[in-house]
């Protein structure tokens, strides 16, 4: 179900009039719904997605148990190869919107 949510947000996000990131936005929330849909599938199929540090669950600083991100997922799918380049890719892009285009709105170093 969240998976499904997720994936309708990031559609009504792209169709949105006036937003400036759309792009990005759809990108990324299409990314948590992917991540949600593989959860889900491998709890159906009882595979523990969780990371393991001397195989126990690994613990955050929040206190909630660290669940594989979507990269580490795609590696674990039996899909077709063709679906697997098609989420990585999607992963480069996501990554590059993170990491690079964050930067570009930031002010020089040194002025407000």
């Amino acid at each position: 179900m969240k998976a499904r949510e997720a994936m309708i947000a990031a559609v009504h996000n792209f169709n949105s009039a006036g937003l400036h990131f759309r792009a990005e936005i759809f990108i990324t929330t299409a990314m948590v719904a992917w991540t949600y849909l593989c959860h889900a599938w491998f709890k159906r199929e009882g595979i523990d997605y969780r990371y393991k540090i001397n195989g126990a669950p690994k613990v955050l600083a929040s206190g909630a148990e660290a669940y594989w991100e979507l990269g580490k997922c795609n590696d674990q799918l039996p899909v077709a190869k063709a679906v697997r380049q098609n989420l990585e890719l999607l992963l480069e892009i996501r990554h590059e919107i993170e990491h690079r285009s964050t930067v570009h709105h930031l002010p020089p170093v040194g002025r407000p």
